[in-house]
């Protein structure tokens, strides 16, 4: 029987702490609407930025293996596999003994020799004795 009497004092204490704790938080709150430390916000600007952009495309491409009956040497342009559009230049085949294709070669040659030159790991060369 006492025990039965401690586990309904017991139930009872907890109930009231219960019930002084929801005092206490109805109070605190009743306290801050009236106490005027809200934050207030307002909207600074609304501003809406859209950009279309047009074009045309295919979903389906058209690939074609591009070949050539031209002998010589051969300067690619694109990589292999790379996209290219309609009138690109892919290649340059210089046939032996066109001149436009020993200019070129003197060019490059020219641009390696300034380049092995500015790296310090070769001897400096002389630009004007390449041919």
């Amino acid at each position: 029987m006492a025990r039965k009497r401690s586990s309904s004092f017991l139930s009872k204490v907890a109930v009231g702490v219960i019930f002084a704790i929801a005092v206490v938080y109805a109070v605190y709150h009743l306290v801050s609407l009236f106490n005027g430390d809200d934050i207030k916000t307002i909207a600074s600007g609304v501003t809406t930025h859209s950009v279309t952009v047009g074009g045309s495309g295919y979903v389906f491409r058209d690939e074609t293996l591009l070949t050539s009956d031209n002998k010589g040497s051969v300067d690619y342009l694109v990589a292999d596999g790379g996209r290219v559009y309609q009138g690109q230049s892919i290649a340059n085949v210089y046939v032996k003994g066109d001149a436009t294709a020993r200019e070129a070669i003197m060019v490059l040659d020219r641009q390696i020799a300034l380049l092995e030159k500015s790296s310090g790991g070769a001897e400096p060369l002389d630009l004007g004795t390449l041919r």
